[in-house]
Parts: structure tokens; C-alpha cells; sequence
């Protein structure tokens, strides 16, 4: 007999809610503090419910330092059955990290390292066009505090990033070669996704 997945991840739990949240945001890492903000759970209900959640192997984390990152098992078995029953009660939702990075105005945005659950990766964000200073600043202060820690990011104008792209630059090159995602993407002929 086929196993089921557990209801109380399909009723109205904490877990439903912080599953059903990541059903629908970008397959990205997000820090506790992130997620409490997006599903308005109480910080001792969102810890207990992200331990229970990585515990049936729902969730999978990585770290950077002492902070912990999440985000959704798609390779759990009852994956597609709890996003079947999630999707009828959840609504799209429009990633604030990503609206951010759109209204800088780049033409490149590419999501690495601690964005993908893979913190040892020099970098995590990497940005290409011409971005005022002061916007630029303002918007890495807000990601750092949302991530609750550093973020390792490069910016450079599209010259820059077509010169390296083309002459297979090694820092370019272990960007692209490992996941992934793409935010915006006005520089390259080639998409790959995490």
C-alpha cells in the first residue's frame, strides 16, 4: 500500500503554511527570520515546525556560519502529492528579493552560493549593469538583513560580463557551471536553472 502523505501538512498548521509559502516562491534558500516574515509565525512555533519539517525530510538546509537556510525537498516522495493538495489553497507568491533586484534596473541577475544551498561558492549574487551607487548600497543593506548575514556579490557593466563570458573567465565560469537561478537576463543567449 502506498504510503500518504502526513494531513497535518495539509490542513492548517505551521508546516502547511511554510510549505505552502515555498510550494510557490522561487526554489531559493531562505533564512528563519525570512520565512517568519512571509508565513507570520511566532518565532517558537516557526523554529519547532522547520525542525520537524528537515526531521521528515521536507525541507533541506545548509549554513553559513551559524545561520541556517531552507528550502524545499522537491526529490521527497510525497512532494507531488502534498503540491496537489497545497496548490488549490495557496496563493502565488511574488518574491520580494526578486522584485528588488528588478527595480535596480540591471541587466543581468544571477542567484548563487548561499541562494541555492551551496554557501561555499565565492559567490551569491552577481549583477550586471550600470547601477547607482547609493541604490545599490540601500539594496544590499535590506538583503543582508533579510539573509541575516553577509551576502558575497559582484557587480559589472555589460562590457565587463559579455568580455568574460566569452573568453570562458574562470570566476564567470564557476558561476554558470554550478545551480543557479536567474532573475533577470538581458546578457546571455543561454538559460540554466538551478
Amino acid at each position: 500500500m502506498q504510503p500518504h502523505f502526513p494531513h497535518a501538512l495539509l490542513e492548517d498548521t505551521p508546516e502547511a503554511n511554510i510549505i505552502g509559502f515555498l510550494l510557490f516562491a522561487p526554489p531559493r534558500t531562505f533564512s528563519a527570520r525570512e520565512l517568519g516574515a512571509r508565513t507570520n509565525l511566532r518565532p517558537n512555533k516557526l523554529v519547532d515546525s522547520l525542525a520537524r519539517l528537515v526531521e521528515g525530510g521536507q525541507l533541506v538546509t545548509c549554513s553559513r556560519g551559524s545561520i541556517r537556510y531552507y528550502r524545499l525537498n522537491p526529490k521527497h516522495k510525497f512532494y507531488p502529492e502534498v503540491r496537489q493538495a497545497l496548490v488549490r489553497r495557496s496563493k502565488q507568491y511574488e518574491d520580494e528579493l526578486f522584485v528588488a533586484i528588478k527595480k535596480l534596473g540591471v541587466k543581468g541577475a544571477f542567484l548563487s552560493g548561499l541562494f541555492v544551498g551551496k554557501p561555499d561558492l565565492e559567490v551569491d549574487m552577481l549583477l550586471v549593469g550600470d547601477i547607482k551607487e547609493k541604490l545599490l548600497q540601500k539594496f544590499i543593506e535590506a538583503c543582508e538583513h533579510m539573509m541575516g548575514q553577509e551576502v558575497n556579490y559582484c557587480v559589472m557593466d555589460v562590457a565587463e560580463f559579455t568580455v568574460r563570458r566569452n573568453t570562458f573567465d574562470r570566476f564567470i565560469k564557476d558561476i554558470f557551471d554550478y545551480p543557479y537561478i536567474t532573475v533577470v537576463d538581458h546578457v546571455t543567449t543561454k538559460h540554466k536553472h538551478a
